[in-house]
């Protein structure tokens, strides 16, 4: 995964909360009760959602599950941006479904 990333300007304005730098490893389920388990890290979190890292392609809209004991509302998530880093890795902006 890369070891770095870091947020433009415009990136950080457009947020409504801020987010806290939380590098933790991640799995999650693209369809509930699923045993194909996909895996990611997290690069930081807010209330409100988070980034992270992840070899699979997300697109706008998907919806994953996030299974293990983040300190999150809520274990289900909606794509709301996907970005390629490099040709393994995309990087990925969560909010939190309520």
């Amino acid at each position: 995964m890369p070891a770095a990333y870091s947020d433009s300007q415009d990136d950080i304005e457009r947020r409504r909360v801020s987010r806290t730098i939380f590098v933790r490893p991640i799995r999650f389920f693209l369809q509930p009760n699923t045993k194909d388990i996909l895996t990611g890290m997290v690069l930081d979190i807010s209330p409100l959602g988070l980034c992270m890292d992840t070899n699979r392609l997300l697109l706008e809209g998907q919806e994953i599950f996030i299974e293990g004991s983040l300190p999150i509302t809520s274990q289900t998530a909606v794509v709301r941006w996907s970005k390629k880093m490099n040709d393994s890795f995309f990087k990925i902006g969560l909010e939190l479904k309520r």
